[in-house]
């Protein structure tokens, strides 16, 4: 997961994922470059899919360690699931495994690129980063053995768009269940956002793009002090790990949250 209101760059938000992936693959189809072990390099040139499969023109997976066996990879809860793939362009490559997705769908709690769809259930993650507007996923740790490949990764967004529970980006959306914070990190099963430039209208907190509302909130210290309270900010800017409205600085040290809503310290 990405730490929460880290010094990041302007109008980009970061999210780490620590967990097992799941690459399913059904029915694979090749043309170009190889897979190699021991440096796995996939080099493909197109992706064609259907349904809640992959379609990328310019798909780019860059692995680091990676040994694989079998069809697919597992990441705890989140899975991939490949049916038909055809692959002309661009590669997979073992060392910093990177994808980049242009167009992307989301719908719930999945993600569609193109046709690609990755539910996310329990899901932590550290190392580089995703970004969406060509979206890139860098693994810095994969180890794969057969059909598996496990990594660590971080989720970086540029332009996110966020409704409700929802963090929207360019269709991405990843739905947040149950979220811990721990210093300048909000966590949801491991996932972790961090912030750079903020703007808020209401209850919501708008960074880049990216909404998160608030329902119930309780904070101790500098922190901020709800119970059913809705806190609403106009224009917010941070830095580090603190909020500042107006001069207003929030400062978050743990926090636990349950569907829409961060709790601190209860």
């Amino acid at each position: 997961m990405v730490q929460l209101f880290n010094s990041l760059r302007p109008q980009c938000l970061e999210i780490t994922l620590e967990t097992m992936l799941q690459f399913q693959f059904t029915e694979a189809t090749v043309t170009g470059d190889h897979i190699r072990e021991n440096g796995l390099v996939i080099q493909f040139t197109e992706i064609n899919m259907i349904g809640d499969h992959i379609r990328v023109n310019g798909l780019a997976i860059q692995f680091t360690e990676a040994t694989v066996t079998g069809d697919h990879i597992r990441e705890i809860g989140l899975v991939i699931q490949f049916t038909e793939i055809n692959m002309i362009g661009d590669h997979i490559r073992v060392n910093d495994l990177a994808i980049q997705f242009t167009e992307a769908t989301v719908t719930g709690d999945h993600i569609r690129v193109n046709g690609l769809v990755i539910q996310f259930t329990e899901v932590t993650v550290t190392g580089d980063h995703i970004r969406v507007n060509g979206l890139v996923i860098q693994f810095t740790e994969v180890t794969v053995t057969e059909d598996h490949i496990r990594v660590s990764l971080v989720i970086q967004f540029t332009e996110v768009t966020v409704t409700g529970d929802h963090i929207r980006d360019n269709g991405l959306v990843i739905k947040f269940t149950e979220a811990t914070v721990t210093g300048d990190r909000i966590r949801d099963n491991g996932l972790v956002v961090h912030f750079t430039e903020a703007t808020v209208t209401g209850d919501h907190i708008r960074d880049n793009g990216l909404v998160i509302q608030f329902t119930e909130i309780k904070v101790t210290g500098d922190h901020i002090r709800d119970n059913g309270l809705v806190i609403q900010f106009t224009e917010i800017k941070v830095t580090g790990d603190y909020i500042s409205d107006n001069g207003l600085v929030i400062q978050f040290t743990e926090v636990t949250g349950t569907g829409d809503h961060i709790s601190d310290n209860g």
